[in-house]
């Protein structure tokens, strides 16, 4: 009861320092040792913990593989800074920050996130994604903001398959924050993939600006004068005359592309 007389909870007060008994981290006194990285680098967690989330991980300690029997899990293949974010945020529920308080950076973000496709956690994934976008308010230390570039890129859609939302959310941060130098012109630096989705979704978005406009006009009208080597102050000595523009219905059809 406050000062007024009317009574409260302590919940309300305290949203985030309170949780409900069953809503805690569940310990027990079983434990896993999970040797990480080509260097073998070992991790302690609790075993309930490293379950709760992961379907690979529930299914590694499952009775009748090794990994159950010996208690040990190996990931040799595996970044050690990565996975030892991984445990932070199972036991914290947050992503580690860095001293400016900005989360990671896009690059381990991206690492985390492949990692968690690969152990099949929905729910770190979500959680990266969520980490990602906060990425993109927080200026850096010049006062400008970021975005993710093409190193992030290549790692999600290296660590992804098509239909995971971390490529839409790639294509989507370029349509509304690109411009022609988050695309390199060396085309081995970009992925094949990425360019064909942002291209398509270019294509399906895109709204012509007035100089856009006035130069593609010509192509409508069938004189291609704006891409033509004679100068502005040239005549243009096209042959073809001036079309009339024909729309031409095409009914869609079923077969694969």
């Amino acid at each position: 009861m406050d000062e007024s007389g009317e009574e409260h909870s302590m919940a309300d007060d305290t949203p985030n320092l309170l949780c409900k008994v069953d809503e805690g981290i569940k310990l027990d006194r079983e434990i896993v040792k999970v040797v990480v990285g080509p260097n073998q680098q070992t991790f302690i967690v609790h075993e309930s913990v490293i379950r709760s989330r992961s379907s690979f991980f529930n299914a590694a300690m499952d009775k009748n593989w090794k990994e159950a029997q010996e208690r040990s899990i190996a990931l040799p293949e595996d970044d050690v800074n990565t996975f030892h974010t991984y445990v932070q945020w199972l036991y914290t529920g947050k992503i580690p920050c860095q001293t400016d308080r900005r989360p990671l950076g896009y690059l381990a973000l991206a690492r985390l996130y492949g990692f968690g496709e690969k152990i099949i956690d929905k729910t770190l994934k979500d959680t990266v994604l969520d980490a990602v976008v906060a990425c993109t308010f927080q200026a850096n230390e010049q006062g400008h903001c970021t975005f993710p570039m093409k190193d992030t890129v290549k790692t999600i859609y290296k660590s992804t398959s098509v239909g995971s939302p971390a490529r839409p959310l790639m294509v989507g941060m370029y349509l509304a924050h690109g411009n022609e130098q988050m695309v390199s012109e060396k085309s081995h630096l970009n992925h094949k993939a990425f360019l064909q989705d942002l291209s398509r979704a270019l294509l399906k978005e895109r709204v012509l600006p007035d100089n856009a406009k006035r130069k593609f006009s010509q192509l409508m009208s069938g004189t291609p004068c704006s891409y033509h080597q004679h100068g502005e102050d040239e005549p243009c000595n096209s042959q073809y005359p001036h079309r009339k523009v024909v729309v031409l219905k095409l009914k869609p059809t079923t077969q694969a592309e």
